[in-house]
């Protein structure tokens, strides 16, 4: 087995999350210890990773119940994250279209049903891509091996959230002949959601690119205000890895960002039911997963909800909404609980019996 990392980094690392330790659950203290580490040591990370992935492999092997549990161990992330993202959207096609088999029997059944080649008799629910990374720029760019996080599963190293975000801008085009002509029409299709955080984590800015065309022909993703370019698209397909933030050359790698001013976005009429789609987007960067203790739902699958409840009078600003997974939706309205949200994406929880339980913003890797 590859080689550990060593005590003392073990050490401090443990240390610098122990003053949040007390607020996680065992699975969030573990991400957070393993994208420690990881951020301490990229060097041995990546040569971990990479011993690993040779060893991958399938398990098939007996419960004590006589069931059995068939498991696939040393993955790449990626196809894993992927894999669990297509049983998952076959198995919530099959309950939209009726289904009373739970959601975690419908994945298992599907699941088997892929491998042994059985047709599930179920269109995919839509969702764009297939996988969520949030990566930093200078990861992105090379310029640090900082690691990145994919929804739903946890952190990864830096090589591998690079090859992800390049996967992204390919998976459209490569069973295309014309690769020229497809990377253009790939461009008008991608669309990149950036975030810009202060250094305590808090999301100053987000936004969303989308390409456009050059006077030379070319594309490139501009800001969907139509301002200046933050990536170039067409360089990814045409290098086949990211590429590096768009805005004014300084020099050879080296951009100039204009400013950002802070948001979050307005509502046009507070009073409205339902956020707009810049309201949604904003509430999901900044929440990332569900704000009930201890879940790591992702933003993908969580509904945007009222802290005071719009019935009551509850306004449609940011400061009012945050997303929930269907389970502690239901739980905040028919549970018993209260939530009251503090500030902008930090909640506190109130449990029939009095207990209180906060949740601050998810670091943003």
């Amino acid at each position: 087995m590859p080689a550990g990392p060593s005590p003392a980094l073990c050490r401090m690392s443990a240390e610098r999350l122990l003053p949040a330790a007390t607020g996680l659950i065992a699975g969030q203290l573990r991400a957070r210890l393993l994208r420690e580490l990881l951020k301490a040591d990229p060097g041995l990370a990546a040569e971990r990773y990479e011993r690993s992935i040779t060893l991958r492999r399938v398990h098939l092997t007996a419960n004590d119940d006589t069931t059995a549990c068939l498991s696939g161990i040393f993955l790449p992330p990626a196809k894993a994250a992927a894999a669990y993202e297509r049983v998952d959207a076959i198995a919530r096609g099959l309950k939209r279209d009726g289904e009373t088999r739970t959601l975690d029997q419908l994945r298992a059944d599907v699941f088997c049903d892929l491998l042994t080649g059985i047709d599930t008799g179920a269109t995919p629910i839509a969702r764009p891509g297939i996988v969520e990374l949030l990566v930093p720029l200078d990861t992105l760019t090379g310029q640090s091996d900082t690691p990145g996080h994919l929804a739903g599963y946890g952190p990864v190293i830096a090589d591998i959230a690079r090859q992800v975000a390049a996967q992204q801008a390919q998976q459209k085009a490569h069973n295309d002949a014309d690769e020229a002509r497809n990377a253009v029409r790939l461009a008008a299709m991608m669309q990149w959601r950036y975030r810009v955080h202060d250094t305590d984590g808090r999301l100053l800015y987000h936004g969303i690119t989308r390409a456009r065309r050059t006077a030379a022909g070319d594309a490139e993703a501009s800001d969907a205000d139509g301002s200046e370019p933050l990536f170039d698209l067409a360089a990814i397909n045409a290098a086949a890895r990211p590429a590096a933030c768009r805005a004014e050359p300084v020099a050879p790698g080296v951009f100039a960002l204009r400013m950002l001013d802070p948001c979050p976005p307005a509502q046009a009429d507070p009073t409205d039911r339902y956020p707009n789609a810049a309201m949604r987007r904003w509430v999901a960067a900044r929440d990332s997963t569900c704000r009930a203790p201890g879940c790591t739902a992702p933003a993908r699958i969580c509904d945007t909800d009222h802290t005071e409840d719009h019935a009551t009078g509850g306004p449609t600003t940011d400061d009012n909404l945050g997303l929930l997974c269907r389970h502690h939706h239901r739980l905040k309205h028919e549970g018993g609980h209260h939530l009251v949200q503090i500030t902008p994406g930090e909640f506190r929880w109130i449990s029939p019996h009095c207990r209180t339980y906060e949740v601050d913003p998810d670091p943003p890797w």
